[in-house]
């Protein structure tokens, strides 16, 4: 660091600082984005938990999630409050009574 001029490493800072909230801004409204829609998607689902493709479809197969068919076609959508549900129902009891950051989230709605 240049003590005589800290200006640039101040302007790395704010750039750092800058691109960390667009990620985190970006990150919260594509959660507002899925949590608005009236039926989600594969990939909207394997998004909002986490998981592969594979992973949802085995919940599916394994008839874990529930999910809706559009007709004859191969579509599969989802009611994102039976996967908020999905998620609350396979709650593991914690032997303290703090709460984990997600289970937060879920119970005020933010995801």
């Amino acid at each position: 660091m240049d003590k005589t001029n800290p200006t640039p490493d101040l302007n790395r800072l704010a750039e750092i600082i800058a691109t960390k909230l667009k990620e985190q801004l970006q990150t919260e409204v594509r959660k507002y984005q899925l949590n608005s829609k009236p039926f989600l998607s594969i990939d909207d689902v394997a998004e909002m938990l986490e998981v592969s493709r594979d992973r949802v479809y085995a919940y599916i197969r394994n008839r874990q999630l529930p999910h809706y068919k559009n007709g004859n076609t191969r579509r599969i959508f989802f009611s994102p409050k039976d996967v908020r549900d999905f998620v609350l129902r396979n709650r593991i009891e914690a032997d303290d009574i703090a709460l984990s950051e997600a289970e937060l989230q879920i119970l005020s709605g933010k995801y």
